[in-house]
């Protein structure tokens, strides 16, 4: 074979590889953008663009400042649970570990005090015992024992140094497991050697926030010992999902505060202009909180944040802005503010879709009962013969609309500048209750604005 036909074939050959290479390459990324990680935990699943088409957020609707250095990785973030849930059950008096059987059948605690101070010793970081002046005998000085059964969520987390060994400052509240008390109200610092698979905790006194917090973490390893070991794995976007929304069910009610700060500021001015309205909000939607559960979920990717965009098992609608893992803001319904997608649709809708659009606001309000939201939209002339009070107005409402409600679109029509649609309310909790019509009768403004009266049959 001469030179020549060898080269020739080399080149054919090469350009082929590349060809190969370039298909491949696109495949994968086309398969990446296309799939969502399913659920591994609970059962809500994906929700596709056809499911929720109306809703979603154009970039720029909810600007963040995303820190780039301070972000916490998923892995991270998965090692740091892993990290305090052993240093938990440390300090847990009712740790399932600690107990067993006798001789004689009765259920004892065959771990004694020593034992335990070691566990806790062997966690702690040796920045905190040289601090402190600890030994294994005085381990748990400034440590409040978890004295029955809990569950805890990691509410803040912040990464503070980025070194062989990486610290974060971590805020978590530690309550029942029967009944959501709060138990403690725990600031720590987690260090994680990513190299040896090892953690250490130093928990911070007197502290109300982890802004600000400084560590004299300068270690290029956590040794390993018996108590210390760690686990990285990945957290998918229901992982994700699920800790944003335990956060919520779990916390509302016993810190709305901190639930409070947790809203998206836009959304917050618009929809509770005082922690009095949250608190109000709460009570009313309590119930439904508690037994919040996503079935189905749908993630959107800006340049700034990812925004999760969640249904609930009762048609309901949660928003999750995150920068960032542990960097998060709720929205709670979707009809207090308009995205980008819901005005570019609603302009360009006929008369019959807008009315829909707009009917579709006032179940959502009624299903999160804000009907100061309702009757912000009354006509004035409905609003003074009927209800000239927002409390008058409520009674009704409370007393007319079953307390969960399912429905259903019945029939349109328009008389002139005025739309008529009718809507079958049913009581979601008892299907042999008997199925009401709320017959809306609207009328369109300008700026996506409406006005409406209507009866109940």
């Amino acid at each position: 074979m001469n030179d020549k036909l060898l080269k020739r074939i080399i080149i054919i050959a090469m350009s082929l590889i590349i060809a190969i290479i370039m298909i491949i390459v696109a495949l994968l990324y086309f398969n990446k953008s296309a799939t969502i990680d399913n659920p591994s935990e609970d059962s809500s699943s994906e929700m596709t663009i056809e499911d929720y088409a109306n809703f979603f957020e154009k970039e720029g609707d909810y600007s963040f400042k995303r820190n780039v250095n301070a972000s916490i990785e998923k892995g991270e973030l998965y090692a740091i649970d892993d990290g305090i849930k052993k240093y938990l059950d440390i300090i847990n008096t009712k740790n399932t570990t600690y107990y067993g059987y006798d001789s004689k059948g009765n259920y004892i605690m065959i771990v004694n005090q020593d034992e335990i101070n070691k566990n806790l010793y062997n966690v702690l970081s040796k920045n905190y015992i040289s601090k402190n002046s600890l030994t294994e005998k005085d381990a748990f000085r400034n440590i409040n024992k978890i004295e029955e059964l809990y569950l805890y969520s990691i509410v803040e987390a912040e990464k503070i140094t980025d070194n062989n060994v990486k610290s974060f400052a971590v805020h978590i509240l530690v309550q029942s497991m029967d009944n959501y008390k709060l138990l403690q109200n725990l600031y720590l610092v987690v260090n994680i050697d990513s190299q040896n698979s090892t953690f250490s905790i130093e928990p911070l006194v007197q502290r109300d926030d982890i802004n600000n917090v400084k560590t004299e973490n300068k270690l290029e390893n956590i040794e390993k010992n018996e108590y210390n070991e760690v686990s990285y794995a990945s957290l998918s976007d229901s992982d994700m999902i699920r800790k944003y929304i335990n956060i919520f069910k779990r916390v509302v009610n016993v810190n709305p505060n901190f639930i409070y700060s947790k809203l998206d500021s836009k959304y917050k001015e618009k929809r509770f202009t005082s922690i009095e309205k949250f608190n109000e909000y709460i009570k009313k939607n309590y119930s439904n909180i508690e037994k919040l559960n996503i079935t189905k979920y749908l993630k959107k990717e800006y340049q700034e944040y990812s925004q999760y965009v969640c249904l609930d098992s009762n048609g309901n609608y949660i928003y999750i802005n995150e920068t960032s893992p542990m960097e998060y803001t709720y929205i709670l319904d979707n009809h207090t503010i308009d995205t980008d997608e819901f005005i570019e649709k609603y302009d360009n809708a006929k008369t019959n879709v807008k009315v829909g659009m707009n009917a579709d606001k006032i179940i959502d309000a009624i299903k999160t009962y804000d009907y100061e939201y309702i009757y912000s939209k009354l006509n004035d002339t409905f609003k003074k013969n009927n209800f000239n009070t927002i409390e008058k107005f409520e009674q009704y409402m409370k007393q007319s609309i079953y307390q969960n409600v399912e429905t259903e679109y019945i029939d349109y029509s328009d008389e002139g500048q005025t739309s008529i649609y009718k809507i079958k309310i049913m009581d979601k909790d008892n299907e042999n209750a008997k199925a009401r019509t709320m017959t809306i009768i609207m009328q369109l403004k300008e700026n996506r604005d409406f006005v409406m009266s209507f009866s109940m049959e």
